[in-house]
């Protein structure tokens, strides 16, 4: 089992856009996490912006090599980017780096909704892994725009954030506001999931 498993992985990774992708998902994760307990926020925001830009490197990286995307960039994409700030924001909860007022129920709505969503995706991935260079149209699982803005919501919140101390007087408080309006886009982009959501075929 290990050794399919390990074969399945080397496939994936033999293509650049998919190793950008792993990066972000086994690696930035836990990385950015230890900078923050270890109190080195300015590597860790920097490691924010590098992980959003992978996200959009990835993609375009397999469509300028392959000329179209695959069904594992399709379903592992969302699903790293899901992992690392769920990461990142626990990491900043536990650290106090968050708004105090709001920065709790905001990570809560975010994980519970990242770790449904990603069950949800589970089969696509399993079948990624059997099948990495497939069609991205074989996914089940679409991304919608208001997901995708998520995201960057998301990561601009965070980046915000961890660096308010270098922010003018006048944007203080920018970081909070990108962080609540992540929570906002976080429930609207369940409500569209839920809208758009139908037999063989839902979106997130």
């Amino acid at each position: 089992m290990v050794n399919g498993l390990v074969l399945k992985w080397g496939r994936v990774l033999r293509r650049p856009p998919n190793l950008i992708t792993a990066s972000r998902l086994f690696l930035m994760s836990p990385i950015a996490s230890g900078l923050l307990f270890s109190g080195e926020v300015d590597l860790a925001w920097k490691l924010v912006i590098t992980a959003a830009l992978s996200d959009w490197l990835d993609g375009a990286l397999s469509k300028l090599l392959y000329g179209h995307g695959t069904l594992f960039g399709k379903v592992s994409d969302p699903m790293a980017d899901k992992i690392f700030i769920d990461f990142v924001l626990v990491t900043m909860w536990s650290v106090g780096r968050l708004p105090d007022y709001i920065g709790g129920p905001v990570v809560l709505v975010t994980v519970v909704y990242d770790v449904y969503m990603t069950w949800r995706r589970w089969p696509d991935f399993i079948h990624a892994l059997d099948e990495p260079n497939a069609p991205a149209e074989e996914a089940m699982v679409d991304t919608t725009w208001t997901a995708k803005f998520k995201t960057a919501v998301q990561f601009g919140a965070i980046v915000l954030l961890l660096v308010g101390d270098y922010l003018p007087d006048i944007l203080t408080h920018s970081g909070d506001v990108a962080f609540v309006a992540s929570g906002v886009m976080v429930i609207v982009s369940g409500i569209n999931y839920s809208q758009r959501g139908k037999p063989g075929k839902i979106s997130s």
